[in-house]
Order: C-alpha cells, then structure tokens, then sequence
C-alpha cells in the first residue's frame, strides 16, 4: 500500500506553499469541526465572537474571554508561525516507525528541546484520545520487555550475567490486538513491570468482552485466560504458526515495528514516557493502511482537541508526567 499512488494525498510542498490565512483557515476547520470552523469560545462554549483582526484573536461576546485558533490545544501559547506546527505534523504522520527530536529539529530548523517537546504533545494527544472501548472477536496478547540492557565491563572478569542482574528500569509492553479481514484493526498497550498471570488477567480482562477468542505464545502467565475465554496457543521455541493456523503475528508485528523505532530513531526509552510511545506505535500500526493525507488530519484533529497537559507548560521543566507507569 505504501508504494502506490493512493498512500500519497499530501506533501511537504503542500504546507509549505501555505499562505499564513490559509494556515489560520486550516486550523479552524480543525479545531472547529462541529461548526464548520466557526470559532467557539473555549471558555463557555458560546458561538457569538467578536474577531480581532490585528491580533488574529476572536473575543466572546458572552464572557469576553479572549482566545485564539490554538487556545485550549496542544499548541497553547505558541511562539512560532502554524506553518511550522503544520510541517511539524506532516513530518510526525510520514515517518512509519517514529522519529526523532534530532531530526525533527533539523527538518524544521528549531532548538532540539522545542521539536522534543512538540514530538511529545503528539504523543500526549494521541495518547489522550485512543480508543479504550473493550474488543471483541479474535484477539492477540503478547508481552516484550524494554530497559533490560546493561553496560558490559570493560575487563571478561569484571563483567556480569546481565540475564539475572538487577535492572530497575525494566518494564514490560503489553499489547492487545483485535483481529479484523486484513490484518488488526485496533490496538491497546499498557505497561506492567513483568508479565505475570495477575497482569496478563486484568489487562484482558479489562479490555474485551465476553466471548471473546484469546490467541497467545506458550508462556504460562495466559493458562489462567483459560477460565474465561476460548484460547488458541502457539508454541514459539517449536513453530510460527500451529497446525490449525493459531498464530501471534499481529502481535509480532506491532513489536517489529517498535523495536525499529527503539533501535533506529528514539533509542532510549525512559520509564516516565514509556507508555507515550509504545501507544504512538499502536497508532501508527492502526493507521498502517491511510494516506498520509488522512493521517496529517487525524493527528491535527486530535491535537486540536486535547488540552497541553500541566507538565508541559514550561520548556525548561522536569516534572514527571501523570502516569500510571509502574
């Protein structure tokens, strides 16, 4: 699909031929949908808004809330012109496995903190409007582990098994993928220190209906799905797949393609963001099968309709973000 012409409906050139009005009238399509970019107060909801002009602000007639087309998202208190925030988008939706704060900072020509901070609010905003409603039908179940790397010594005998070593910074990635025609449909992560029977039971649990057909690997952390669901398993130290097509490959997937965003662009991954970017891969495998054009307008939606988040309010700050990381 990648290489046809169809995975293809919008370009670099495209933004960067954007007049700044233009800009502006994108950007209200965006964040104004319901109201065919109309704006509306952000404060009390209210339609009826005087537009400052010289400002490019609009003012509520109701609350006399001043606001602008970047209010109350992500792009809060912007400092630069929406064309860059624009390119910044595009960029984010064509790389398929990720990309860096480096190399976004060189593609648009700004300080690496500000495309990192500009990467990790799409991040939150994808993060903040997945879709957590319960799956149905075939599932997948994998776990993989990331911060299990451990500096060898520079002399053989000082050196340790890093198999059993203490590594703190050690989580599991749980995913759960629904099975659809071709390929998955959606995608779930959650992050869990070790894959254990008790993680493995409230993450399915959680997160799929009754009658639902668990398909998993061979570890023993999903014997006890038996009790309540129908569960298909494949023994992954003898075969890929089993003699009646049981399989993980959806699964497989989505890691294949997040160790290439952990080895080849980002290749360290704290604890504190984690999750961000383990559900940005689920977004990107989800999203495997759109032009570049509908995904640049998914991101933009979702950008658009999520507030920054209070950690991010500051460029120099520190403060960890609200998680429920373990």
């Amino acid at each position: 699909f990648l290489l046809s012409a169809s995975a293809r409906s919008l370009g670099i050139m495209d933004i960067i031929r954007l007049s700044d009005e233009d800009a502006l009238n994108l950007m209200r399509q965006a964040r104004w949908s319901e109201t065919g970019g109309e704006p509306v107060c952000p404060k009390c909801n209210s339609e009826a808004s005087w537009h400052i002009r010289s400002r490019l602000q609009w003012r509520c007639k109701h609350c006399n809330h001043t606001y602008s087309v970047t209010s109350g998202t992500v792009f809060e208190n912007r400092k630069l012109p929406l064309q860059v925030y624009l390119l910044a988008i595009l960029i984010f939706s064509n790389a398929a496995k990720s990309i860096s704060a480096l190399q976004l900072s060189r593609d648009l020509n700004v300080q690496y903190r500000t495309s990192y901070r500009l990467a990790q609010l799409l991040r939150e905003s994808l993060m903040e409007t997945r879709d957590e409603s319960p799956m149905k039908g075939d599932v997948e179940v994998d776990g993989g582990y990331t911060g299990t790397y451990i500096r060898p010594a520079n002399r053989k005998e000082d050196r340790i098994d890093r198999r059993s070593a203490d590594t703190p910074n050690k989580r599991c990635v749980l995913v759960m993928r629904q099975r659809g025609e071709r390929g998955a449909v959606r995608t779930i992560t959650e992050i869990v220190k070790s894959e254990s029977a008790d993680t493995i039971t409230d993450f399915v649990t959680g997160g799929t209906v009754a009658g639902t057909t668990i398909n998993a690997d061979e570890n023993a952390a999903y014997d006890s799905l038996a009790a309540w669901y129908d569960i298909n398993r494949v023994n992954h130290s003898v075969e890929y797949s089993g003699e009646n097509g049981e399989n993980t490959n959806q699964a497989e997937s989505y890691f294949a393609r997040f160790r290439r965003m952990q080895w080849g662009q980002v290749h360290r991954l704290t604890v504190k963001y984690l999750p961000l970017y383990a559900n940005e891969i689920a977004w990107r495998e989800d999203s495997r099968r759109m032009s570049n054009g509908s995904i640049f307008s998914e991101v933009l939606g979702k950008a658009c309709r999520v507030a920054r988040p209070d950690h991010w309010k500051n460029y120099g700050c520190n403060r960890v973000r609200n998680s429920t990381t373990p």
